[in-house]
């Protein structure tokens, strides 16, 4: 499959924001706190607004082109597809509920499962 370059691109600023939403609060001095508050909101509103359209467009682009496939080449059916799809977002599911249930476990509340 060809590689859409402007994806790329957004998908690595997505990461960049992320990276520096998550260690910020390593390196900002106690003077300038509220750089932090301001760079927090953007670095969060940017990266996951930019990762999540990503990931959107991308499903919808491999969605595509397995329907394509299937049409052209007719050597998978309709429901394997739907069936593939539908596993890995279980998975995923799965993974995100037992990562945060392992969290809220370890800081003994768990009302932080939805956190």
């Amino acid at each position: 499959m060809k590689r859409i370059k402007s994806i790329d691109t957004l998908r690595g600023f997505a990461i960049v924001c992320m990276f520096l939403y998550h260690i910020q609060s390593w390196w900002i001095r106690d003077t300038d706190l509220w750089f932090t508050d301001v760079m927090y909101s953007s670095y969060a509103i940017l990266g996951t607004t930019a990762f999540l359209f990503i990931g959107g467009v991308s499903i919808a682009l491999s969605y595509r082109s397995r329907m394509y496939r299937i049409e052209v080449l007719k050597d998978i059916s309709y429901t394997r597809v739907k069936l593939s799809y539908f596993l890995r977002a279980s998975f995923i599911l799965l993974i995100a509920i037992i990562y945060n249930l392992a969290i809220a476990i370890s800081m003994k509340d768990l009302s932080r499962i939805w956190t």
